[in-house]
């Protein structure tokens, strides 16, 4: 069988064979059809001791050669020791590579067709512990950490997310930050490469790291045309992808960096950028922490003259909100524009854009129609659905207030007057009967409200909630009442006892967990619904409208 068959099935005994019966000769001209050499298949097996009687058959030089081979794309047998991240196999190659005075430096060095060594593969494929080791043994570092198309290995760090290694690299090797934040040959910095990957966790201290190091943040110049431009690019790819992180940091540690007049080529800013890409996290930290610069930058007008409420009325790169069910979607809509419309100067309300010729009210109804028809059926059904399911447990609790467990003795008295649980079955039995009367009257109020789209800013929503909260507490109480009707009638074990109360808690749980993420939204958003209405009352104080928190 062929050498590589044998390494597939994890016959190290035949592989080890298969060479002893051969010439050196055979061995120096072996390769797979991809150009693997027999110690590139040796050290991917990943077997230490294999890889230790492989070399030791071998004589001096011709231990050499083979340690020197390189597969079709020039890597040698380190680069794949790199790749499987096994300490003991890269460290019986370099002492054997030692035996041979400084070949092991050589196989460290030595660059495979893009340009990698050894010791720039293990950075860029997150082998933090073996480039500790590697660096050194190794002499001048500025060897390993640039490839052949320009990429630094702190670019590949951060491209392939292994952020542990970019955060070793930082710390312990700062003489050459300056050359490794710079661009690269797509002319990204590295932060601004961090500022593209929204999904991708990002710890506090690699951000730091980077804004603390990068010297573009710090004003100093490296583009012929525009000095800033590396500023304005990582300030508008972070706000573009919601990474709050490192707008955070350079307001902390540069915060002039981002009074910058930061435009990109249709002459919007970070305020403009955030808007119109929904990022709701990013418009808050801005407005809350840079509230001196937010007038200046809502009242610039891009090149289509889109106002920023024109932004929010614009949905092309409107994606699903971070509100469940379309009702608090379209909320979320007609709140950030009520929001933004606070920070606005006002007569910019009945500025037209360019192309359509219509204000930001008129584009925002045009380009809403279909959200808010979601909305009006969504709210539609719900309301009737949970106005049946009120009904039938309000009929439900109000027989069982007239079919009292266990009945009643001669003189009219129930039989279990006196027992606790009876207490427990006739408080929750009325309180169960009041809150689903309660979800009903809310939810006929929503049917009988009309459903335009300013009543889906305060009134409609609080209305959901209220119902929700209410028939979920119906549901509570009933299954409650439930349980200590049995238990007055049917004597059970401790055991059984146990088994009952889960299984009448089952259906509370399943209602939780289909409400949770609207009655949670409602919860965030309590605070915000209990000062609207305290300011509607003429004895409280009013003061200066700030910048309310709508999401």
């Amino acid at each position: 069988m062929d050498p590589y068959g044998m390494a597939l099935k994890g016959d190290c005994r035949g592989f080890l064979q298969y060479f002893a019966q051969r010439t050196a000769k055979d061995l120096l001209d072996y390769r797979t059809v991809n150009g693997d050499r027999a110690i590139h298949i040796a050290a991917a097996m990943e077997d230490p001791q294999l890889i230790q009687e492989f070399l030791e058959s071998l004589t001096s030089e011709t231990r050499l050669e083979v340690l020197k081979q390189t597969d079709a794309f020039g890597n040698n047998g380190l680069h794949e020791a790199a790749v499987v991240e096994n300490f003991d196999v890269a460290r019986i190659l370099i002492d054997f590579s030692r035996q041979s005075g400084d070949a092991y430096k050589n196989l460290l060095e030595a660059k495979n067709g893009l340009g990698e060594t050894p010791v720039y593969r293990a950075a860029a494929l997150g082998k933090t512990k073996l480039l500790q080791i590697w660096t050194e043994q190794v002499g001048d570092l500025r060897h390993h950490f640039r490839r052949n198309d320009g990429k630094t290995v702190l670019h590949m760090a951060v491209l392939g997310q292994h952020f542990d290694t970019a955060i070793w690299l930082l710390k312990h090797h700062s003489s050459l930050v300056n050359k490794l934040t710079s661009e690269g040959p797509d002319g990204l910095t590295c932060l601004q490469l961090l500022a593209l990957m929204p999904s991708a966790f990002k710890t506090a201290e690699l951000v730091e790291l980077f804004v603390k190091k990068d010297c573009t943040i710090k004003g100093v110049p490296n583009h012929k045309k525009d000095k800033n431009w590396a500023i304005r690019l990582t300030l508008l790819f972070a706000a573009s992808n919601g990474i709050t992180e490192i707008l955070k940091e350079i307001i902390h540690q540069h915060p002039q960096a981002i009074l910058l007049d930061n435009l990109n080529e249709k002459e919007q800013n970070i305020l403009h950028v955030a808007v119109k890409r929904r990022q709701y996290k990013v418009f808050e930290l801005i407005t809350k922490e840079m509230q001196l610069s937010v007038p200046k930058w809502a009242s610039r007008i891009d090149k289509k003259g889109y106002t920023l409420l024109h932004h929010v009325a614009d949905m092309k790169h409107y994606k699903e909100g971070t509100r469940p069910g379309p009702v608090l979607q379209f909320q979320e809509e007609l709140q950030l524009f009520e929001h933004v419309k606070e920070i606005m100067p006002r007569h910019y309300a009945m500025h037209r854009d360019e192309k359509n010729k219509m204000t930001a009210s008129d584009l925002f109804n045009l380009t809403h129609e279909d959200q808010l028809r979601k909305a009006q059926e969504w709210i539609k059904e719900t309301s009737q659905a949970c106005s049946v399911l009120a009904i039938l447990i309000a009929t439900v609790v109000f027989t069982a207030a007239f079919t009292i467990p266990g009945g009643n003795n001669d003189k009219g008295f129930p039989h279990f007057l006196k027992s606790p649980l009876f207490y427990v079955f006739t408080v929750m039995d009325v309180a169960s009967l009041a809150l689903s009367l309660s979800s009903v009257v809310m939810f006929l109020s929503i049917l009988t409200s009309p459903r335009e789209s300013s009543d889906f800013l305060r009134e409609l929503p609080r209305k959901l909630m209220v119902g929700f909260t209410l028939l979920f507490f119906s549901v509570l109480t009933s299954m409650i009442t439930f349980s200590a009707s049995l238990l007055l009638i049917i004597r059970m074990e401790k055991k059984w006892t146990a088994a009952l109360y889960a299984a009448a808690i089952f259906p509370v749980i399943v209602l939780a967990l289909m409400e949770f993420p609207y009655c949670a939204d409602f919860l965030a958003n309590g605070k915000v619904y209990y000062l609207e209405f305290m300011n509607n009352f003429p004895w409280k104080k009013k003061k200066k409208k700030k910048y309310t928190r709508y999401f």
